[in-house]
């Protein structure tokens, strides 16, 4: 059995994956994960109250982001929002990457 290959982006670099970028947009559990730009719930105690809500996120937007996985607020993992007032986020099942070889930046 050969093990899988794991590419960045569709993956993550560190173990919080703050980096993650990719498309990943649903939950462990199979919950599909709402617009980051939607702020379903507000902003989320943990993020810090001296930034903007899109300053958390990679090119500080939140739109680009769309319903994906990311973790913009340094959580232990990449998550999202989703459409359940009692649970509100949930984690995302990212895996780690296993490819060394990142993309040359442009």
């Amino acid at each position: 059995m050969s093990e899988q290959m794991h590419k960045y982006p569709e993956c993550r670099l560190t173990k919080k994956g703050r980096e993650y970028i990719g498309k990943v947009n649903k939950t462990e559990s199979g919950k599909e994960c709402l617009r980051w730009d939607k702020m379903p719930y507000g902003t989320p105690d943990d993020f810090l109250t001296n930034y903007t809500y899109s300053a958390h996120f990679i090119n500080l937007d939140t739109w680009s982001h769309q319903s994906y996985c990311r973790n913009p607020s340094g959580k232990e993992r990449p998550w999202c929002f989703v459409m359940d007032k009692d649970v509100q986020w949930e984690y995302c099942d990212i895996p780690m990457c296993t490819d060394t070889v990142l993309p040359t930046p442009v």
